[in-house]
């Protein structure tokens, strides 16, 4: 649910009037009409759409260039809008109680019970040593905690980046991010902007795969509709893969944003900063106490 957050913070950024327009007119929802225009005339025997665009005048040309926009930017825009209820979905969150999670639990609890298993023999073993570095590498993509296991790919990671903040230096990721977003770097929010948006995008991307075989039905039984059938799928899978590649980076960017700037959100707070990384963890729990419940702490001194 982090996400959600992020989305909304994230987006606090200008956009020329142009560059909104060419992204709506070289993304996904333009490849959808494009195939709609595909398959309407696969099946106009009589050429009429031809006819009319060679015997219309400038302005009756212009008129339908600016509906056909018109149509494609709306639609687009409808779709950024229902972007967020789709990553959800796509993380999980709507369909936790019909997957068997314990099976999923039982899995990643074998593989760090393996991990630990291996640590007597790394960097002697060669074959152990890659297979610890392996499991390391998966596993960071699961929250520590087995509850908050997601049941799909993009949902893990992003989940556990969220939990990232909390289980490292005891900061809520979502109390303490609209505080931390504002002393971040220039150059880490483009980056995180970025990333966020080539990851909306990706969901976009299967949407629109997922909405394209309706022109099957239009174009009857010919080489469009047979078209439509296999590109559908294609999109749907390049997207969900554009979308593990994006939430990775975008995981990736959140750790950082707290590795390298969290202590400017204790001075920011004049609250004192923890001392070692015995009490980090103390310490930004006591801070997120005192920002979400407003719980004030004995013995804190504002610096």
């Amino acid at each position: 649910m982090f996400a959600n957050l992020l989305d909304n913070v994230n987006q606090n950024v200008d956009s020329s009037l142009g560059e909104t327009i060419a992204r709506h007119l070289f993304g996904p929802a333009a490849f959808f009409w494009l195939g709609g225009l595909v398959a309407w005339l696969s099946i106009d025997e009589q050429q009429t759409f031809s006819t009319l665009i060679l015997t219309a005048d400038i302005s009756q040309q212009l008129v339908g260039l600016t509906l056909g926009l018109a149509i494609l930017i709306i639609s687009d825009v409808i779709m950024e809008g229902f972007t967020m209820p789709l990553l959800q979905l796509l993380e999980g969150y709507y369909w936790l109680h019909w997957v068997d999670m314990g099976a999923i639990r039982a899995t990643v609890a074998a593989k760090r019970a393996e991990r630990e298993s291996l640590k007597s023999t790394y960097g002697t073993d060669p074959v152990a040593t890659r297979r610890y570095q392996a499991l390391s590498q998966e596993l960071t993509n699961y929250a520590l905690d087995s509850n908050h296991i997601m049941p799909t790919t993009v949902g893990n990671i992003l989940r556990a980046a969220e939990e990232y903040s909390r289980e490292r230096y005891g900061l809520e990721a979502v109390t303490v991010w609209p505080r931390l977003w504002v002393l971040l770097s220039d150059e880490l929010k483009q980056e995180l902007i970025l990333a966020r948006a080539q990851l909306n995008r990706a969901v976009q991307v299967m949407a629109w795969g997922i909405l394209f075989p309706i022109w099957a039905i239009f174009a009857a039984w010919n080489f469009i509709m047979l078209f439509a059938l296999v590109i559908a799928p294609i999109m749907v899978i390049v997207g969900y893969y554009q979308a593990i590649q994006s939430a990775t980076t975008y995981g990736d960017f959140i750790r950082t944003a707290f590795d390298l700037h969290r202590f400017k959100l204790y001075e920011a707070l004049k609250w004192p900063r923890p001392e070692d990384t015995e009490s980090e963890i103390d310490v930004g729990e006591s801070l997120t106490q005192y920002l979400f419940y407003a719980e004030r702490p004995a013995n804190v001194t504002f610096k």
